[in-house]
This record gives C-alpha cells, structure tokens and sequence, in this order.
C-alpha cells in the first residue's frame, strides 16, 4: 500500500493499493511495485508498475502517475 500523508495535517489522507504481480507455478514474477518518486512543485507521485493487464495501457510496464482534484499547479 501507498499511504499519502497530510505533512501540514500530520493526517493520513488516502491508501493507495500497489501492485504486485504473483508468481504462476513456481515462475517468478515480472516485477512489483517497489519504488515512488515525488516531484514537490506539484505534489504528483510517480509509481512505476509492472506488466500487467489490470491497469489500461500496462501491459509492458507503465508509470501511474497521483495526486489530489486540489493539486491545480
């Protein structure tokens, strides 16, 4: 899970499920959420996925890409 924090607050604001892709017998993996980036001039998180065909348009690896209806930088 990603938790987004209210730094101002000091609040939890949001639970954000990360992915991760589950072995097929005994195959491992082709990857796992494991790492966010975060630009501070406009609050997005960046999330690098891996394939998968849960997420639209993932189906070789994608970035999702968050953040809040209040972020209008």
């Amino acid at each position: 899970m990603l938790g987004v924090i209210d730094a101002e607050r000091e609040s939890l604001r949001q639970l954000v499920p990360a992915l991760n892709v589950a072995a097929v017998q005994g195959v491992h993996p082709s990857g796992s959420t494991h790492s966010v980036a975060v630009d501070p001039s406009n609050n997005r998180v960046f999330v690098p996925l891996p394939a998968n065909n849960i997420f639209p348009n993932c189906l070789t690896g994608c970035v999702a890409v968050y953040g809040t209806s209040g972020d209008q930088r």
